[in-house]
């Protein structure tokens, strides 16, 4: 990525934070960003504005967003969380800055230990994958659901976007419309 100065303050096209997420968020548009996308944006804007003390885009440099990390951490905050919303505030400080709006600085992710997650254990998944031995449709409904996800791996949001015309039991498949990526699948519907 190449860095440039702005050398001359009177090249800065000077823009309140608002004037800035606005047009910001006017250009995700435009890109045809997913509006989970859009609002995780406006979301992590609006967090890192309320934490800042300027009014002007032009006024964040280094010194201001160091100021926000470290009260965030002093907070109690998760170093997952803050790289996070870094991820977020990176990619509208560099639209700042191509825009001219404000210098540019450098945002890295902060350095996080990795944490080894306890994975189920047979007699758990055994628990979990067992056929309900009564009517309950919840039961059912429960038993099936976490079987899909086992199988599949699909995130929560594709699966709550399935519709019953998605399954096709003659092609034995499953069409899946809404996905994180945006990009259509059709997966085997295993027996």
């Amino acid at each position: 990525m190449v860095r440039r100065t702005i050398k001359n303050p009177k090249e800065i096209q000077r823009k309140t934070l608002h004037e800035a997420q606005k047009i910001f968020l006017q250009n995700c548009r435009i890109k045809n960003l997913s509006p989970r996308t859009l609002k995780y944006y406006e979301e992590d804007l609006n967090y890192f504005f309320s934490r800042i003390q300027v009014k002007y885009v032009d006024e964040i440099v280094l010194e201001v967003y160091e100021a926000f990390l470290s009260g965030e951490l002093e907070a109690g905050k998760k170093i997952s969380s803050l790289n996070s919303r870094i991820r977020g505030l990176r990619v509208f400080f560099k639209f700042c800055a191509d825009r001219e709006y404000m210098e540019p600085f450098t945002v890295k992710l902060m350095k996080e230990d990795e944490e080894i997650k306890e994975p189920y254990t047979e007699a758990e998944l055994a628990r979990l994958l067992k056929k309900p031995r009564s009517n309950s449709w919840a039961e059912w409904r429960t038993w099936a659901s976490i079987n899909y996800l086992v199988a599949t791996g699909n995130r929560a949001s594709t699966v709550i976007n399935l519709k019953i015309k998605d399954i096709d039991f003659e092609e034995m498949t499953i069409f899946l419309s809404r996905v994180k990526n945006r990009r259509q699948q059709i997966i085997p519907l295993r027996n």
